[in-house]
């Protein structure tokens, strides 16, 4: 009995009359999820990082005088969106079990930041200032539309990473089949 009682945990179970409780269910999915939460964050960061200043400033570099002013920002916008479905899926893809959740973390630890066109601060402000001037209601939605196509791309990103289910088939006698092949 005494070297039952050396445990911590058994001596306040002999305190208080009620058996240890082994970690429940919740506890372990709670782990699991703060897990996933981290490795979507690290694995987000480090590659949109690596995508916008390893492959997107030099294609851009190298692509703006044969675009021109013109289309400057509208290629920017469009490989900003490259590097964020790109993001989803790499952050989608090693979070097999919940590839939305780790995508909309990551998506959570962008909007503390100034990201060029992803600039949640600066929509807060100028949502604000359209409140109060309606000159400034153009350049809202422009704005608000980069966002959401950039957040639309981040979430297609991860929802690509999935993997695919097979087709269903018609069979010869009318049924639908949807086995491997035999």
């Amino acid at each position: 009995y005494a070297d039952e009682l050396s445990r911590p945990g058994r001596r306040l179970a002999a305190m208080t009359g009620r058996p240890t409780r082994r970690p429940t269910e919740s506890s372990q999915r709670t782990k699991k999820s703060v897990l996933i939460s981290a490795r979507s964050i690290v694995l987000g960061w480090a590659t949109l990082l690596a995508l916008t200043y390893l492959l997107e400033r030099p294609v851009l570099t190298w692509t703006a005088p044969l675009l021109g002013a013109h289309w400057f920002q509208t290629a920017l916008l469009g490989l900003d969106c490259l590097s964020f479905a790109a993001t989803g899926w790499v952050i989608g893809h090693f979070n097999r079990s919940g590839p939305i959740l780790g995508v909309l973390v990551f998506a959570a630890t962008l909007t503390f930041w100034d990201l060029g066109q992803f600039n949640v601060p600066w929509l807060l402000r100028l949502t604000a200032h359209a409140l109060g001037d309606s000159h400034y209601l153009d350049s809202l939605f422009a704005t608000a539309a980069s966002h959401a196509f950039l957040v639309g791309s981040l979430i297609a990103g991860g929802l690509l990473s999935r993997p695919s289910q097979p087709l269903p088939r018609i069979t010869a006698d009318g049924g639908v089949w949807s086995g491997p092949d035999a």
